[in-house]
Order: C-alpha cells, then structure tokens, then sequence
C-alpha cells in the first residue's frame, strides 16, 4: 500500500498535473507536426521522395538545435528556479549567441550542400531551410521561457497554429506532390509561428521589449553567457551528432531507396516516443525543485519518476510488439511495410529512450551536465567509429539498423548505471548525516 500511496502522490502532484496537462497539449500538436503530418506525407510521396524530405527536415533540425547553445536546458533550469531572472538583458544576450551561431552553421550546411550539388536543386531551397532553421531557433528561445514560466498553453496555442499551417502545405502536396513547395511551405508557417510566439512574450513577459532586446549586448556579457552556457552547448552539439549522424551516413552510404526506409524506421520510434517527450518537459521543473534540497523523499520522488517511464517503455513494447504491421500502415503507409521485419529494433530502442528520460533529467538539474556530456559523446565517437568500420562496403541497410540498436542499449546502460550510482552514494551520505547528528 506505501507503494501504491507513494505513485499515486506523485501521479496527482499539483505541479505535474499542470504541466502534463499543458505540456500534453503541446504534445499533441508535435505528435501532429511531427508524426501524423510526416506520415501524409509519406504517402502523398514516395518512399525516396520521403527520404530526402526527412533529411531536409534534418538539416533544419541541426541549425535550430545548434543555435539553442544549450538554452532550453538552461533557461528552464534557471527560471524555474528564479522567475525573476527574465528580462530584457537575459533574453537579448542569449538572442545574440543564436545569431552569431546562426553564421557558422550556415556556413556549415551550405558546404555540406555544395558538396551534395544541392541534391539536384538550387542555392534558394537551401537558403529557404537556413530561414526556416532560425526562426525555429527563435521560437523554442520563447518556449524554453515559457516553460520555465509554466506557460504552457501559450506554447500550445503557438504550435496548435503551425499544426494548421503546415497541414494546409500537405494539402496542397497532395493535388502536386513537390519537395520545393512543401520546404517552402514549411519555411512560411515557421515565420508565421515565430511572429505569433513573440506577441505571446510582448504580452506575459514583464517589459519585454523586443527594440531593447537587439540592443542589449556587449562584448563582456555575451562572453559571460557563452561561458555559462558552455557546458549546455555541448550537451546539445554531442546529441546533435548522436541523433543525426546515422541518417547522414546512410545518405552517403545506401541508395535514396534505403534511406526513405531507414528515416521511416525512425520516425516510428520517434512516434512511439512522444509520450515520453511529454513527460519529459512536464517533469523537469519538478525533478530541478527537487534537487534544491537533497533528501532520501527527493532521492525516492526521483526513482519513482524513473520507475514509472521505465514501465511506460515497457507497456509501449508491448502494445507494439503483436500491432507492428497495423502500427506502420496507419503512421506510414502501405509503402513502408517492410518495416515490419524491424519491429524488434524498434521496439529496444523505445524502452531505452524512456529509461534515459530521467537520467538526462537528473544530470542536469543536479549540476553534473559533464556525466550527461560526456557519456554522449562517449557514444557519439562509438557510433562514429563502428558506422564507418562495420558498416565500410554494406548494402543491406538492415546492418545499419542492427548496430543504431546496439548503439542505443548500451548508451541506456551507461547512463543507467551512473544515474543509480550518484543517488546511492547521496543516499548514503544523507543516511550518515543524520546518523552524525542522532549521536551527538
């Protein structure tokens, strides 16, 4: 019955139940943007028309996720703790670390584009993707605040639009399917969501003025907000690379064929893996009040946290595991069944996303970002050498999809092991103190 009581508390925590609710909200339009638009689109496509439409999404993923230099994490962490934070200062200087960030990754992926002759398009997609990339930056910048604020439903109203806008774009793919249109079509509901998302902070954020914003900024501050941020950065560059390097390498190594079928695979997991991204946001305020104080209550909240996404990733595996061939009809179609000889892999890699939630979590709320960051980029390198070792000369895709599973368990392992190690240890050392204070 303790048990019971103990889920039960945390299940109906006044905070949670906000923020789940909210956050879900907001869930429900990404699973929108993300899942089921992707799988109209998949089949208003073909399977290596879909391919390269996901590696273009990439691409704007890794700009907006490279310029966010970590805020996300830390603007949440921050605010969470101290409301008071936010102000023009605060927000100007992190704005200004995303523009000069916004030069350099550009320059990136317009080498990277040259390199692939524009994948038979011209210069105008790939500056069109740059836009859509930054706008994205700016507009998680907002919904990093909002978060920390517990603003939520401003993000939900924010997304519910881009939800619209871009199911218009898929409407009009359908009568004539054409990449450019749907990049276009994406890069005009990005602009338009970060124009609502910013009247959303002109009216809740206390003298937020976007002209003192631009303004506020100087050579001593933005070095002060790279180094603070720093550490964050990393984080997010390394998982950039630990998110995004396979599909780049199958680009290169298999046929368009191959790599429709593979972001396809992904985009699966990733489905599978957007109640965990729910739970995520609504849990990370919590898990950073927690760890102001350490105490054995605080260190049992969090492995019931742990506990609880674990068994979610394991519910997920098993509704799956006997609906894979329904599953991928109904995210992507008819064209995508030979997926269904993946569904093993699929399914590892959902129960590992789901036991590394908190883990990530905690690392970061509790000011060891440097376990987090460095057992990704462990993995990154990992990932690097056996791609390029194992996979030199394959034809088969399937080798790819083995070895990003193998990948993936062993990261959750490590990461894992680190999480129960620093709480045992704090466990202990709580346990000692109140034993010391007893005896005296």
């Amino acid at each position: 019955m303790g048990v019971k009581r103990k889920f039960g508390n945390i299940i109906n925590h006044p905070v949670l139940k906000n923020n789940i609710l909210y956050s879900g909200t907001s869930y429900f339009f990404r699973i929108f943007n993300s899942l089921i638009l992707f799988s109209l689109a998949a089949r208003i496509f073909s399977v290596e028309d879909f391919g390269l439409i996901s590696i273009f999404m990439l691409i704007v993923m890794v700009i907006y996720t490279a310029i966010d230099f970590g805020h996300r994490i830390l603007i949440v962490k921050e605010i969470s703790k101290d409301p008071s934070k936010v102000n023009n200062e605060y927000i100007g200087n992190k704005v200004w670390v995303k523009l000069i960030l916004f030069l350099f990754i550009s320059a990136i992926v317009l080498i990277y584009a040259i390199k692939k002759e524009f994948w038979g398009y011209g210069v105008d997609l790939i500056i069109t993707m740059l836009i859509a990339g930054f706008a994205r930056g700016i507009t998680n910048l907002y919904f990093a605040i909002f978060q920390g604020l517990e603003l939520f439903i401003n993000e939900s109203k924010s997304l519910g639009l881009f939800s619209f806008m871009i199911g218009i774009v898929i409407w009009i793919c359908s009568y004539s399917p054409s990449i450019p249109i749907f990049i276009y079509g994406f890069t005009i509901a990005s602009i338009l969501q970060l124009l609502v998302t910013h009247y959303f902070a002109t009216r809740d954020i206390p003298n937020f003025n976007i002209k003192t914003v631009v303004k506020k900024c100087d050579f001593k501050a933005l070095g002060k907000e790279l180094r603070i941020g720093l550490i964050f950065a990393l984080i997010v560059f390394v998982e950039i690379g630990f998110s995004s390097f396979d599909s780049f390498f199958v680009e290169n190594q298999y046929t368009r064929l191959d790599l429709g079928h593979y972001e396809g695979f992904k985009k699966l997991y990733t489905g599978l893996n957007i109640l965990g991204m729910v739970f995520s946001v609504a849990i990370f305020p919590a898990i950073s009040k927690r760890l102001i104080k350490r105490s054995t209550e605080n260190i049992v909240f969090i492995f019931s946290l742990y506990a609880i996404m674990t068994i979610i990733g394991t519910i997920l595996f098993l509704i799956y595991f006997p609906l894979n061939g329904t599953i991928i009809n109904i995210i992507l179609g008819s064209n995508f069944e030979k997926l269904t000889t993946w569904d093993f892999h699929i399914a590892l890699i959902t129960i590992a996303s789901y036991m590394r939630i908190v883990p990530n979590l905690y690392f970061v709320s509790s000011g060891n970002e440097k376990i987090r960051f460095l057992g990704t980029a462990l993995f990154l390198i990992i990932e690097v050498i056996s791609f390029t070792i194992i996979l030199n000369g394959s034809t088969d895709v399937r080798h790819a999809i083995k070895l990003l599973t193998k990948v993936h368990l062993y990261f959750t392992a490590f990461l894992s092991t680190a999480f129960f190690l620093y709480n045992y240890f704090d466990y202990k050392a709580i346990i000692a103190a109140r034993l010391k204070s007893i005896n005296q």
